[in-house]
């Protein structure tokens, strides 16, 4: 394996665990209790394991002698409460420090980067930086966290259901565009992951707000699906001149963003603009499900859905080219954002009758 496929390896470890356990015990503890206590015994628990799993990626990196992936072990703990305190502050509607910290790390790797640049470093030593000064502000950021939490133990807070949900919604799609490089059709690979990366600022923008979706559905359950669907249209329109944008950018600021892969990533950001906002829709029903505690239905609702998507991504790719696998992707999340709306408004109904 290649450097950069150990570090990609490494990283997709990381990000893949943080996101567990973000969903396993954060974004059921927002739906069930905001409350200090919880936020506090939430922390413990995510750390703990984390600190598991860290030892288990030290572990196997050792033995396939991929030190980006010993490294991130190591680092795995402190960055697990990095992303569990900047959720809880998102969650809590202070946004402004969970942006002090975002930015507070930027600048810090920003500033290392500057001051290393008369030297040479290797990767791993870039990777150490990253993730030691992610450690940094962690761990000053948790001083203020700490001042307003209590310590009183709690019952476990993991939730198996959000993990293995979290693990099949992720994993779909980048699974299916594996599957398309394995079945002969590579060369879609690239173009549907440069269009992707065009408009990952969507992407962010809806994984970043969806905590801040479960605690004020969580609030609000009178509200319904019908005060959701007005959140949800607001939310569109908000993002979708990003996504207008991103479809008229011209070919030269395309091919010095792009480079060579311009030529065929121009092909798809229209179909994949369509998804990114179709996918916020999806996302405000799902944060409905989360604030529901519908664990059960979301985890079965998520491996119908991931079952259709790679099917039909794979057999599309394979058969109509990238035009093809580009335009499947936003018809299989508008056959999401039905079933997801629907789940949620049979939902609120339980609910209603049940009370």
């Amino acid at each position: 394996m290649s450097e950069f496929g150990k570090f990609a390896l490494a990283l997709l470890c990381l990000n893949l665990l943080t996101g567990v356990l973000r969903s396993a015990v954060l974004e059921y503890l927002i739906a069930r209790e905001r409350s200090f206590q919880l936020e506090w015994a939430g922390l413990r628990e995510c750390v703990g394991f984390a600190l598991i799993a860290g030892m288990l990626l030290t572990f196997a990196g050792v033995v396939s002698g991929n030190p980006y992936l010993w490294i991130a072990g190591l680092g795995a703990p402190s960055l697990v409460a990095y992303d569990y305190i900047r959720t809880t502050w998102l969650a809590r509607r202070q946004g402004g420090r969970a942006v002090g910290m975002d930015s507070a790390w930027t600048a810090f790797i920003l500033l290392v980067c500057a001051a290393t640049i008369p030297f040479h470093i290797s990767g791993e030593m870039i990777f150490v930086l990253y993730l030691g000064s992610a450690a940094v502000v962690m761990f000053v950021s948790l001083l203020g966290f700490t001042r307003v939490a209590d310590r009183r133990k709690t019952g476990r807070l993991f939730r198996p259901l959000y993990a293995l949900d979290y693990a099949i919604g992720t994993g779909s799609t980048s699974l299916s565009i594996g599957l398309l490089a394995l079945t002969g059709s590579s060369a879609l690979v690239g173009p549907l992951r440069a269009g992707a990366t065009l408009l990952s600022p969507l992407n962010l923008v809806s994984a970043a707000i969806r905590p801040v979706l479960i605690a004020r559905i969580s609030e609000n359950r009178s509200a319904g699906p019908l005060g959701s669907a007005l959140m949800a249209c607001a939310l569109a329109t908000a993002i979708a001149p990003f996504a207008i944008a991103v479809a008229l950018i011209p070919d030269s600021l395309g091919v010095s963003l792009l480079g060579a892969t311009w030529e065929t990533a121009s092909r798809v950001r229209v179909p994949l603009g369509i998804e990114a906002v179709l996918g916020l829709l999806t996302s405000v029903a799902f944060a409905a499900h989360r604030a529901h505690e519908a664990g059960l239905r979301i985890l079965l609702s998520r491996s119908v859905l991931a079952t259709l998507r790679i099917s039909a991504l794979v057999w599309v790719g394979s058969t109509y080219g990238l035009v093809g696998a580009a335009w499947t992707i936003p018809v299989v999340t508008a056959v999401g954002v039905v079933w997801w709306w629907s789940s949620y408004y049979l939902l609120h109904r339980r609910d209603i009758a049940a009370s």
